[in-house]
């Protein structure tokens, strides 16, 4: 079978694919929206035709699309609810459950929602950088019950990271899974739930494409995906948190189109 040509490669770079078989790769082959090729630059190179148009991202670091995981599952506001007559103190009907905003789960919650199978959307910008331990304070210092991440990846249980829009930056989401400390007083909130950079990667890519319910077609750079990826200036696993937190991409792309580019 002839070999697709490709519309973009991209190269000179290192790729986060976060793809198990083949984990980071020095070049992709993107057309007619999707990854076509990861690999070597050679490799990849096989794909370049007349019409290719060839990036070199002078080693920078790609990664798959991110996806804000900013979920509000309700679908009344606090006013409808009431007219209706619901309340905090509400009882479920029998097969029904109502769902609340969190920012904290014990382990007996956690395995519940293992045994359910909800996946869970959080908000580490919030809960864990700006008001991480006035949060804390309130559960009497049991920080490791806020945004327990740690805890949902051990039970296997599907996650995103949100921003909310405050601000609207998923590098800030990462650093503070990560650190999980309070931007004011400098506290670390429960060393124990915190992220390994690979582990928030992933939530920002493939737990936020399945919360999308559109796991198949992104979260990863693999032959067959949607050509969603971002350039960076800064390796997330390997830069400085503050550096990696702060940075701007130097390229996005969606669908195979390019949307921004700070050449």
């Amino acid at each position: 079978m002839d070999e697709i040509a490709a519309d973009w490669i991209f190269e000179g770079g290192r790729v986060l694919t976060l793809d198990p078989r083949r984990p980071v790769a020095q070049a992709l082959a993107v057309a007619g929206g999707r990854v076509v090729a990861v690999g070597g630059r050679a490799e990849v190179r096989r794909r370049r035709a007349r019409g290719t148009r060839v990036v070199d991202v002078r080693g920078a670091t790609i990664v798959p699309g991110l996806v804000d995981a900013h979920a509000h599952l309700a679908i009344a506001n606090t006013r409808a609810l009431a007219r209706a007559g619901v309340t905090r103190d509400t009882t479920a009907p029998k097969g029904v459950e109502i769902q609340r905003d969190g920012s904290d789960a014990t382990p007996q919650q956690l395995e519940r929602i293992r045994r359910l199978g909800v996946m869970a959307t959080t908000n580490p910008i919030s809960y864990l950088w700006r008001s991480g331990a006035t949060e804390a304070a309130k559960l009497g210092g049991a920080a490791e019950r806020l945004l327990p991440h740690r805890s949902l990846a051990r039970l296997g249980i599907p996650f995103g990271l949100a921003t909310d829009n405050k601000p609207a930056n998923l590098w800030r989401a990462f650093s503070a899974a990560v650190d999980r400390r309070d931007m004011a007083s400098g506290e670390v909130l429960g060393a124990g739930e915190r992220l390994t950079r690979a582990q928030a990667l992933t939530a920002l890519t493939i737990g936020g494409a399945r919360l999308t319910l559109a796991e198949r077609e992104r979260g990863r750079l693999a032959p067959g995906y949607a050509a969603d990826l971002a350039v960076l200036e800064h390796d997330p696993l390997t830069a400085p948190l503050e550096a990696v937190a702060e940075q701007r991409a130097r390229l996005t792309m969606v669908g195979g189109e390019v949307v921004w580019n700070d050449a």
